[in-house]
C-alpha cells in the first residue's frame, strides 16, 4: 500500500540515499489525493465519493495522520531513530483504521447484495407463477389438440422425429460449439452456440451443405485438417490450443474431434466440439506466474540472505578469538559489517516488495 512505500522511501533516505526524496513527494501526493477522493470523489482516479456518513466520519478521522507526514516532509525534520519510529507508529496506527474502514465498507456492501438477491427471488416467483398459469390454462389446452394430431403419425415417423428433437435439444443446450461434419467435409449440422460464434467471427450465418473449411481459421487450417482427417478414420481426439480471433484477441479452447456413427455402424462423418477453457487458462497461468515469484523469493531467502549473514557471523567470530586490534583493523573490521548488515537490509526489503506484490497479484 501507499502508506508502506512511505516508510520505505523514508528509511532509504535516511540511509543516505536522497535521490528517493522525489518519489517520496510522488508517492506522499497519490497518497494524499486518494483519501481525499475516497471521501469527496475524483474522477481522475476514477473513485466515486463514499455515500455511507459513519465511514466518512471515520475517513476524516485518519486526516491527522496524513498531517503529521507532512509536516514531516514540508519541514524536512530530521530522519533519527526516534522520528522514524513514529513515522512507523502513524503508518502503523493509519494501517489499522482503514483495515476497520474496509471492514465497515464490505458489510454495507454485502447488505446491498442481500437485498438484491431477495429482489431476484421475488421476481423468479412471479415468473414461475406465470409460467404454471400458461401451462394450465393456454399451453395444456393446445397441448391436448397437438397429441391427438401426433398420435395419427405412424410409429416409425414418432421414433425419428423424437430422436431427432431430443439430439438437436441437447446440442442447442448446451455451452459448447458443436459441429457435425461428413467424411467430404461438409457441414450436417451446427448447434446454437457455434452458429453464434460464426456469425459474430465471419459475420455469416452457416449453412448445411458448406465445407467446414469456410469457417476455420487459415492459421488453424492445417492442425484442424490433419485432426479431422484422424477422426474420419476412427480416432478420438483430444487437445487444447490458444486460438487467435484477432493479433490482440485470444480465447482457449479444448478440441475435440470423434467419429459418428449410424445405427447400423456405419461412419457417416466426424463431431467437431470446441469447449471454451479461457478461464481456467489463465487461471492456470497466473498460477504458474505466482508459483515461480514464490521460487524466486524462496532462493533469495535460502540463498542470498546466507551470504551477508555468514560474513557477519565470521567477522563476529574473528573479533571475538582476537584479543587485541590497532584502530585502523577495528574501523576496516567495522566498515566491513556495516556494509554486509546493509546489503541485508537491502536484501530483506526485495523480499518484501516482491511479497507484497505477490499478495497483491492473489488478492486480484
Amino acid at each position: 500500500m501507499l502508506s508502506q512505500k512511505l516508510n520505505v522511501f523514508f528509511y532509504k533516505i535516511k540511509e543516505h540515499e536522497p535521490h528517493q526524496r522525489e518519489a517520496l513527494l510522488t508517492t506522499f501526493a497519490l497518497w494524499s489525493k486518494t483519501h481525499q477522493g475516497l471521501m469527496h470523489g475524483d474522477t481522475s482516479l476514477h473513485l466515486t465519493a463514499i455515500d455511507n456518513a459513519a465511514v466518512l466520519q471515520q475517513l476524516k478521522a485518519l486526516d491527522p495522520h496524513i498531517a503529521f507526514i507532512e509536516r514531516v516532509i514540508e519541514q524536512n525534520m530530521p530522519l533519527d531513530a526516534t522520528m522514524l519510529s513514529q513515522i512507523t507508529q502513524n503508518q502503523a496506527t493509519f494501517l489499522q483504521k482503514m483495515e476497520h474502514i474496509v471492514g465497515v465498507l464490505e458489510v454495507v456492501s454485502d447488505d446491498k447484495l442481500h437485498k438484491i438477491i431477495i429482489l431476484e427471488i421475488l421476481l423468479a416467483i412471479t415468473s414461475l407463477a406465470v409460467i404454471i398459469f400458461e401451462i394450465l390454462w393456454v399451453f395444456k389446452p393446445i397441448n391436448k389438440k397437438m397429441q391427438t394430431q401426433w398420435d395419427k403419425l405412424t410409429a416409425e415417423s414418432n421414433r425419428y422425429k423424437a430422436t431427432k428433437n431430443k439430439l438437436r435439444a441437447i446440442l442447442n443446450s448446451s455451452t459448447d460449439n458443436n459441429i457435425l461434419i461428413d467424411a467430404n467435409y461438409k457441414i450436417l449440422s451446427v448447434n446454437r452456440v457455434a452458429a453464434q460464434n460464426i456469425k459474430m467471427i465471419w459475420d455469416k450465418d452457416p449453412e448445411e451443405g458448406e465445407s467446414i473449411f469456410n469457417y476455420v481459421l487459415p492459421t488453424n487450417e492445417v492442425s484442424f485438417r490433419q485432426k479431422l482427417d484422424e477422426a474420419l478414420q476412427g480416432k478420438h481426439i483430444i487437445s487444447e490450443k490458444e486460438l487467435f480471433i484477432t493479433p490482440l484477441l485470444s480465447v482457449w479452447y479444448e478440441l475435440t474431434f470423434y467419429p459418428v456413427y449410424d445405427e447400423e455402424g456405419i461412419l457417416i462423418g466426424a463431431s467437431f466440439i470446441a469447449t471454451d477453457i479461457d478461464k481456467r487458462k489463465r487461471a492456470e497461468q497466473q498460477i504458474m506466474e505466482q508459483n515461480l515469484k514464490l521460487q524466486k523469493i524462496a532462493w533469495q531467502q535460502s540463498h542470498e540472505v546466507r551470504s551477508p549473514v555468514a560474513n557477519i557471523l565470521g567477522i563476529i567470530a574473528f573479533l571475538k578469538q582476537t584479543e587485541a586490534i590497532d584502530e585502523n583493523t577495528h574501523t576496516y573490521f567495522m566498515e566491513l559489517l556495516h556494509n554486509e548488515c546493509k546489503r541485508l537490509d537491502a536484501i530483506i526489503h526485495a523480499i518484501v516488495e516482491q511479497t507484497v506484490e505477490l499478495k497483491r497479484a492473489m488478492q486480484d
